[in-house]
């Protein structure tokens, strides 16, 4: 086994391995589970680093990336909320005029979804 430096990036998968890993994972799990999964995991690390925070601001981009940033904020806002804490989300770049939800990929559109309604 080879240890990683923390010092540098080093990518566990290229581009082309990551996307037949996530495409063959998601042919074989329910709809949505991947981005849930990812979420989840990117709160519970959020939560291990900074347990304390009360304040947590998420960005999220307009792709299926920025929908685990709103599984992890809507996990978030849940955890935080019983501390008296707040979660603030900003999602940028979406593609047209009006920042129109429906232009997201439909993971990512759900995701929003269910963080609105937390």
């Amino acid at each position: 086994m080879r240890a990683i430096r923390s010092d540098r990036f080093e990518p566990l998968h290229s581009v082309a391995a990551t996307r037949q890993i996530e495409a063959t994972a998601s042919a074989a799990l329910p709809e949505h589970t991947l981005m849930e999964r990812a979420g989840l995991a990117v709160a519970q690390l959020a939560r291990a680093l900074v347990p304390h925070a009360r304040c947590i601001w998420v960005a999220c981009g307009p792709g299926n990336n920025g929908g685990d940033g709103l599984v992890a904020a809507r996990h978030l806002h849940q955890w935080s909320a019983s501390l008296g804490g707040s979660v603030r989300v900003v999602v940028s770049h979406w593609t047209g005029a009006t920042h129109d939800p429906s232009r997201l990929p439909i993971d990512a559109r759900h995701a929003l979804e269910l963080a609105r309604a937390a």
